[in-house]
């Protein structure tokens, strides 16, 4: 897809999208991207946060009723989320089965092997691409976060010297849904920056 383009894009990945952008990045022989947003992962993520996620979304396998129910999931699995007057985002998010029910856009086949890619060193994978990462980078974290704590994201700060860190407060792994606002101002205001400065360093 990226070398259909005219251009490298500026890549923005959140969570698993962030760790397969990330190995793009680094792995790639090649420019690939002229920037790239990390959103709420690092290579050290926990394991227990990561579980009660699988757990979650293995919950939604069934489809629901309706929306209505799909947010009562939501506000179960996150009770500090206040609950929104409309569902709006919420069905961006799902999609009606034939059978008259609601089901995450999330492919239950895809997700059953997460622990697995995990387990087979998906992780040390992007660990090791990111040290050979050379372009802008921004990391955005959520304060309440499950899975990325402080520490994780100094460690890839570590390994990618050059990264920026926003942490957007009262967020927990699903930044945007979270704080939509905080998060649209990190992303532009980065991109904002890397269109002002020119930035064109490139992968090595």
């Amino acid at each position: 897809m990226i070398r259909a383009l005219p251009a490298p894009p500026i890549l923005l990945g959140a969570s698993i999208g962030g760790i397969a952008s990330a190995i793009a990045v680094g792995e790639a022989t090649s420019c690939v991207a002229r920037a790239l947003i990390l959103v709420d992962v690092v290579p050290d993520m926990a394991a227990e946060g990561l579980d009660r996620i699988r757990s979650f979304m293995s919950a939604g396998h069934a489809g629901f009723a309706s929306v209505e129910e799909a947010s009562a999931a939501v506000l179960r699995y996150l009770p500090g989320r206040r609950p929104s007057s409309s569902h709006r985002g919420l069905k961006r998010n799902l999609r009606l089965g034939a059978d008259g029910r609601w089901y995450w856009h999330w492919d239950p086949a895809f997700h059953a092997g997460s622990k697995n890619r995990a387990d087979q060193g998906m992780f040390a994978r992007m660990a090791a691409a990111v040290r050979k990462i050379r372009i802008p980078v921004l990391i955005i974290s959520g304060s309440r976060s499950e899975v990325v704590s402080d520490n994780g994201v100094a460690q890839l700060r570590q390994l990618i010297p050059q990264a920026q860190w926003v942490q957007v407060s009262g967020a927990t792994h699903m930044v945007a849904g979270d704080q939509n606002n905080a998060f649209n101002s990190a992303v532009s205001g980065f991109v904002r920056d890397l269109t002002a400065t020119g930035n064109t360093t490139t992968h090595e």
